[in-house]
């Protein structure tokens, strides 16, 4: 317990670290781009003076030219021409003063943007003590984030095969979001690939695990996850299916020893307030797709009737097990055990499409992962 608590303590602390670095981080990006901002400012400023001195240099070559004209026009009218050649020749003057005026008035504003940023501090100097400051806070940032990497919750089996953790068995994750509440699983992580969190599992043990369970036990979970038989629970299937589409994979054995896989491409489970309800597709296997004949199905229970059977009628009463029920099954995992054709119709761990209704199976396991 101590043990937990300085855990959730030290992860509590990086985090509020790593959120400190953040912000630091963006408040240095807002420094970086402000500066940018000035640098962009007198860059304009510059191009501005350039383009209006080229724009004075075409006037004055503008008014040159008009002058010749003028004076080849007018030459022969002696007044005349003495009195424009006497304005003419002011003009060039002129238009040097406004070139010089503005370029001046240009210069002065310019001059002034660099000495008012010159007042904080040298830019060559602050641009590099950024540099470097955002170069200490990337390598604390790395640091935080491997620290925060070893004590982030593990919300699936995936996630523990992605952090190393490639053994098959039991293992706790925090499947809610928000949350760092652990449950107990059982993770498969040689089957195709691994990243499995196994969510059902029958077989033949002593003693067995009784399925004839009330609704909250179906929410909740029951039975034995390591060497025994168990449910792993709607909600715990609900807060996986939160995460992300996942695949299902479905895999049975008869008694006399021959094995079938169901694999779905889609799994999802509802909410609560919706019952559970299921949605599942893209079958692809050798078993039969049974599990289509319930897509779209809310969960049922002997407290919890929601088959589509008859009013006074109960699928999961009946024929036992709580399932995906509709009027009422081409699969029941969860039935009452059997021994292959030592079985009722219809009572038993069904898969109709191998076996038929009146054929118990062995052993199934139930799993899903998050799709790639």
């Amino acid at each position: 317990m101590h043990t937990l608590l300085i855990l959730v303590c030290c992860s509590s602390i990086l985090v509020n670290n790593c959120v400190y670095a953040q912000h630091l981080h963006e408040q240095i990006e807002i420094s970086k781009t402000e500066i940018l901002d000035v640098i962009l400012q007198l860059s304009g400023k510059i191009d501005t003076v350039n383009r209006k001195t080229d724009n004075i240099q075409k006037e004055i070559v503008n008014i040159q030219e008009e002058m010749t004209y003028m004076k080849l026009m007018f030459g022969s009218n002696g007044l005349i021409a003495n009195e424009l050649n006497d304005k003419l020749s002011l003009l060039p003057t002129h238009i040097s003063n406004m070139a010089v005026n503005m370029g001046n008035s240009i210069t002065d504003s310019v001059s002034y943007e660099i000495k008012e940023l010159k007042k904080d501090t040298n830019l060559a100097d602050r641009v590099a003590d950024i540099n470097s400051t955002i170069n200490q806070m990337d390598q604390r940032l790395s640091t935080i984030s491997i620290g925060v990497q070893d004590l982030a919750p593990r919300r699936s089996c995936a996630d523990l095969y992605k952090l190393g953790r490639k053994i098959s068995g039991p293992a706790q994750i925090a499947p809610y979001m928000h949350s760092c509440n652990y449950v107990p699983v059982l993770c498969d992580q040689d089957s195709d690939g691994g990243r499995w969190t196994v969510i059902q599992k029958r077989q033949v043990v002593e003693p067995r695990e009784d399925f004839q369970k009330p609704w909250a036990d179906y929410a909740q979970g029951f039975g034995k996850l390591e060497g025994g038989e168990f449910w792993a629970g709607l909600d715990l299937l609900h807060a996986l299916s939160k995460q992300g589409n996942q695949e299902l994979l479905i895999e049975l054995e008869d008694w006399e020893g021959e094995k079938r896989w169901a694999k779905y491409s889609t799994f999802k489970i509802g909410p609560p307030e919706d019952n559970y309800r299921l949605t599942v597709s893209g079958y692809t296997g050798d078993a039969g797709n049974n599990m289509g004949y319930h897509n779209g199905m809310p969960f049922s229970t002997h407290d919890h009737d929601n088959d589509n059977w008859y009013t006074e009628s109960n699928c999961a009463s009946y024929f036992g097990g709580g399932w995906w029920f509709k009027a009422c099954m081409n699969a029941n995992l969860n039935g009452v055990p059997n021994q292959g054709t030592d079985t009722l119709n219809s009572h038993g761990i069904l898969w109709v499409r191998w076996h038929g209704r009146m054929y118990s199976l062995k052993s199934t396991t139930m799993k899903i992962r998050p799709s790639e």
